[in-house]
């Protein structure tokens, strides 16, 4: 090898000036090229999405009536999509135990409605009298 090729060879594996010597890279240049991200970017990103996901699990939680239920959800650490899942659960659970807040004639007075004491024969044949009797009036008159 002559004096030049050995030059040549040692210029090429030295340290550029200004390089950081543990990552053999110029300062603020990383080494992997596209595929690598700047930590703090991906933090603030992550930190950013972080947020979003909160907030849309509060605003979900709320839109179905289960406020309550977000802080348990974002403790948990589900995804929104886990929450969507347990909320419609929940709503399907709590649809099961809805009832009346109107007490109808003939029906127990702890709410509801009991479909036995409804007859429709004889709601349109009291229907039909008020009606006869709201002609006859109307005649006289």
């Amino acid at each position: 090898m002559s004096e030049t090729d050995a030059k040549t060879a040692a210029e090429a594996t030295a340290t550029p000036k200004g390089a950081d010597a543990a990552t053999d890279t110029p300062k603020g240049e990383t080494k992997g090229g596209d595929n690598v991200v700047a930590l703090d970017t991906a933090r603030q990103e992550g930190a950013v999405q972080a947020a979003a996901d909160a907030t849309a699990i509060v605003e979900t939680c709320s839109l179905a009536g289960f406020a309550d239920k977000a802080a348990d959800f974002l403790k948990e650490g589900i995804t929104l999509e886990e929450v969507r899942q347990r909320l419609q659960t929940l709503q399907a659970q709590a649809d099961r135990t809805i009832t009346s807040g109107h007490h109808m004639p003939g029906t127990p007075s702890g709410g509801g409605s009991s479909l036995a004491s409804l007859n429709p024969t004889a709601i349109y044949r009291r229907r039909k009298e008020a009606m006869k009797r709201a002609n006859s009036e109307d005649r006289l008159a």
